[in-house]
């Protein structure tokens, strides 16, 4: 082998005592002595400014394909098998400069710079053409901070091959954090089209469209960056940080009021009634749409809490399933998805036997059956939606990401925690990951990121994925009715089929007005009517017996999926604790438009509660009024 530099090229290869200054002699003495501490015998010419170095042909070269084995395992930071490797193959090919390149860059990746240059300059010393070294020596001296030492290195790559991508790309990441975004972009689209798949060019053409306030742009940049890491790649910590950020921004941003007017105009239109919208911090969603007919409302209600970011990406959600609500009642094709009491008490009973510790864990029951069955109802719909959302609205895909992440991760903190396992039933736990897991499948789709190995339990996530494939299979040609058989299907596939009922919606169900609902006898009728019974009335509270009174007649036009959500949010905010006194006033989610007073509240959930589950103990010793409230409402 033959490599020839000139003297002027001596300062950039680093031998120790010597410069272009130095006599021939010295310089002769100097490499030969270098290169005989790796097993190399050299012959040495100076002729005119060039220095010829002369290697003997005794070695064993290594091939690309060894030295490819090398590289991978460098990209999954086995930084200790690789060097193990390598200095065997030093030994065998000491002339090999990508030997000498890779060993320093396994050091420079483990943050071990001192130790990595001088690796680094022996690679120069065996090729002095080579510019990837020169690459790596530049960016341990921009993580050292001396950007102009980097710089120059990176310049000095690009004049001996001016198409080097790795040269390109740090260079142009450089002239980014010098704030030179004009030379940045330059560069950075040059590497771009040399390799649209090379992350480093990807990343920093991300982070240069965020810096000039581009975020769609830079979203799409960061999220193919992420796409083309390497997953054992640490820098992927740093592009899901760019991602997020860029998704707040843009979140932040976002005209949401000028994105869903035309929708709101189309669905007041199709569904006959005004869409109003009520700002909501008690509510545990970002956002949730009340469909009217089936709160006994004038209007459709969309509450929202503005507390979080999200919550302008989660109130589309709820319009686009407004949205298909409305196609499915044009077609006369929606339908009503409710658990009645006693199946969701039969639910209950299988989750006793297969908790481990029923006396411990039973007080969790109603609220993991409620939340279950809400995710069986919902998630069929929700894969409808985030489908149509992310191919009708590109300004929103930042928040869709950001939003659909954050329930991922929640997922799988849940999947990962042992005690939780331990604690909630298999057929709880079990559903629950799976339907997590399809979410992960969905978000894999749309954004080529995969989190579905990071839950573990890989025969529930292979379940989860069944389902989904088959929902890709015919998301195209899927209208929004489908959604029933979605969710049929994956209530049969996930054993809570028998805990659901499945109903064709019917809008012609007798209810009466909001001001008849509340039209009640006056307090001095109920004393009347009351004496009319019961002589004796002196231990009787005739404002319980009145509000009983209204509250039975109000049930009356609910369906039972209407009183058990008025009753379970009775029996929450009676729970966190009612105050006393005339002044009280209570407002229900579920019945928006009407005040309670604290008797009026009260009667109201021991009503709902003896319609429901005579036997709840609510601490409440209404037994007396409500059967004077039955009487009175025998006699019209």
């Amino acid at each position: 082998m033959h490599i020839f530099f000139k003297k002027s090229d001596l300062a950039w290869n680093k031998f120790s005592h010597i410069d272009e200054n130095s006599s021939n002699e010295e310089i002769v003495q100097e490499i030969q002595s270098f290169y005989l501490q790796w097993w190399c015998s050299v012959k040495v010419e100076i002729e005119d400014d060039t220095i010829h170095i002369y290697f003997d042909e005794n070695s064993t070269n290594i091939t690309e394909n060894e030295i490819n084995s090398i590289w991978k395992l460098v990209q999954r930071w086995e930084f200790e098998r690789a060097r193990k490797k390598l200095t065997e193959m030093i030994k065998q090919d000491p002339t090999n400069s990508d030997l000498y390149r890779l060993y320093g860059q396994t050091l420079s990746d483990e943050w071990k710079r001192d130790e990595a240059e001088k690796w680094l300059i022996n690679c120069l010393k065996y090729n002095p053409d080579n510019t990837r070294w020169l690459v790596m020596l530049g960016n341990i001296y921009n993580y050292q901070w001396q950007k102009e030492l980097a710089k120059t290195l990176y310049q000095r790559a690009l004049t001996k091959n001016d198409s080097d991508i790795y040269a390109l790309s740090n260079y142009g990441s450089l002239c980014l954090e010098l704030e030179d975004f004009a030379e940045a972009r330059k560069v950075l689209k040059k590497a771009l089209n040399l390799d649209p798949e090379y992350w480093i060019t990807q990343y920093s053409l991300g982070v240069l469209e965020f810096k000039e306030w581009n975020e769609l742009k830079a979203f799409d940049f960061a999220l193919k960056a992420r796409k083309y890491v390497d997953k054992n790649n640490p820098k992927t910590q740093s592009i899901m940080k760019l991602l997020i950020n860029i998704s707040v921004a843009q979140d932040e941003k976002l005209n949401i009021e000028a994105l869903y007017k035309p929708l709101i105009e189309e669905l007041e239109n199709n569904l006959g009634k005004k869409i109003l919208f009520q700002r909501d911090d008690g509510i545990k969603s970002l956002a949730k749409v009340k469909i009217a007919e089936n709160y006994g409302m004038n209007e459709h209600l969309v509450l929202f809490n503005p507390k979080n970011h999200g919550y302008k990406y989660s109130i589309m959600h709820e319009l686009t399933h407004l949205k298909m609500v409305a196609e499915a009642r044009k077609l006369g094709k929606n339908k009503t998805v409710y658990s009645s009491r006693q199946q969701k008490e039969s639910l209950i009973n299988t989750m006793r036997l297969n908790s481990k510790n029923v006396q411990l864990m039973g007080k969790y029951f109603d609220s993991w059956t409620d939340s279950i069955l809400t995710q069986i109802y919902n998630s069929p719909l929700d894969l409808l939606v985030e489908n149509y959302l992310y191919s009708t609205y590109e300004e929103l895909r930042p928040s869709q990401f950001m939003f659909q992440m954050g329930l991922i991760l929640q997922g799988i903190e849940v999947a990962q925690d042992t005690e939780t396992k331990k604690k909630v039933p298999s057929i709880i736990f079990d559903s629950n990951v799976i339907m997590n897991s399809i979410l992960a499948q969905q978000i894999k789709d749309l954004y080529g990121i995969d989190k579905t190995r990071d839950f573990g339990h890989q025969d529930l996530v292979r379940i989860g994925k069944k389902l989904y494939d088959k929902f890709d299979a015919q998301k195209d040609s899927m209208n929004p009715w489908d959604e029933y058989e979605l969710i049929k299907i994956r209530s049969e596939k996930l054993w809570f089929l028998q805990y659901i009922t499945i109903e064709d919606e019917d809008l012609n169900q007798t209810k009466k007005s909001q001001e008849n609902t509340f039209q009640e006898d006056s307090l001095e009728e109920i004393q009347t009517k009351v004496k009319e019974i019961k002589a004796d009335s002196s231990d009787i509270n005739m404002a319980v017996v009145m509000y009983c009174l209204a509250a039975i007649r109000f049930f009356r036009t609910k369906t039972q999926k209407e009183i058990e959500m008025i009753a379970y949010e009775l029996a929450v905010k009676g729970g966190e604790g009612i105050k006393y006194g005339e002044d009280s006033k209570y407002h229900l989610n579920t019945i928006p438009w009407k005040t309670f007073t604290w008797y009026e509240f009260l009667s109201y959930m021991y009503v709902a509660w003896q319609i429901l589950k005579p036997e709840a103990d609510l601490g409440l010793d209404y037994h007396k009024e409500y059967e004077l409230a039955q009487q009175l409402d025998g006699q019209g």
